[in-house]
């Protein structure tokens, strides 16, 4: 293999293996990349044909056949190529620690608080601040605006301290606030972009033959289109070798394939 692929079939496996592919489905990945990397040098096409532009995109796109979407795959992808640790978070859990930690300091406070409204509300402006200074760091490491609107009702629930409203009233605002920002932030979010017709999403549509039985319950079957051949999955009954088929889409590092009726 030249150079470029070798430097490819590399990034991509260190990308897979850092963001928790299983090693054992990251070497089969692999396998299967070169094998497509070899036959598109044989018939004079670049390594672009089989990976696209966007080689962190492609690699992002196979690993989610083996564990869930990354927030920012690029990002992830610059850093691993940097060399540096990854630090695997689960998003629900930091948003769980986040928020239980506010709550109990809250609860806290409220228990230890034995004096009057206005020093009940001095106390909790400083609740307020303090957790929408942790809400808002927890925004830095999670991203996707999941906890950024918390950070928003907690500041609105700290304004109406520091005006003496009851701390019900604040509970309330806090609350009703951080829905509404929820919703209306999750808008800004950048929706997830369609798959470029690059790579394995380029035979999308094309016909094929079947060269193994497809069988969706083992998890087996190959097929060739064109002149490559690929691993295949189906979403319907068992496809037997020698079928004709087309390509419906792309599952991670299998095509997706159904019949075609035969008339």
């Amino acid at each position: 293999m030249s150079t470029d692929v070798v430097q490819i079939v590399a990034d991509c496996e260190r990308y897979w293996i850092a963001t928790q592919v299983p090693r054992r489905a990251a070497l089969e990945m692999k396998a299967e990349l070169e094998q497509h990397l070899r036959l598109a040098a044989a018939e004079g096409k670049s390594p672009e044909a089989v990976v696209g532009s966007d080689l962190s995109f492609f690699a992002e796109m196979w690993a989610r056949e083996q564990r869930d979407p990354l927030i920012d795959p690029a990002r992830t992808w610059r850093l691993v190529a940097n060399g540096k640790q990854l630090h695997h978070r689960s998003r629900l859990g930091v948003i769980v620690v986040f928020v239980a930690a506010a709550v109990a300091i809250g609860l806290a406070a409220a228990v230890f608080d034995k004096g009057s409204n206005e020093m009940e509300n001095e106390l909790w402006r400083w609740v307020w601040i303090s957790a929408a200074f942790v809400f808002g760091v927890g925004e830095v490491f999670t991203a996707g605006f999941f906890i950024l609107p918390f950070a928003v009702g907690a500041v609105v629930a700290a304004v109406l301290a520091w005006l003496n409203v009851a701390v019900g009233v604040q509970w309330a605002a806090f609350i009703v606030v951080s829905i509404l920002a929820l919703i209306g932030l999750r808008r800004l979010a950048p929706a997830d972009e369609p798959q470029p017709s690059v790579g394995a999403n380029r035979l999308i549509g094309s016909f094929g033959k079947v060269l193994e039985a497809v069988e969706p319950i083992h998890d087996q079957g190959r097929v060739k289109v064109e002149t490559e051949e690929w691993r295949a999955t189906t979403d319907a009954e068992r496809i037997e070798e020698g079928t004709t088929v087309t390509v419906i889409g792309v599952r991670g590092t299998r095509l997706v394939v159904q019949p075609i009726e035969e008339r």
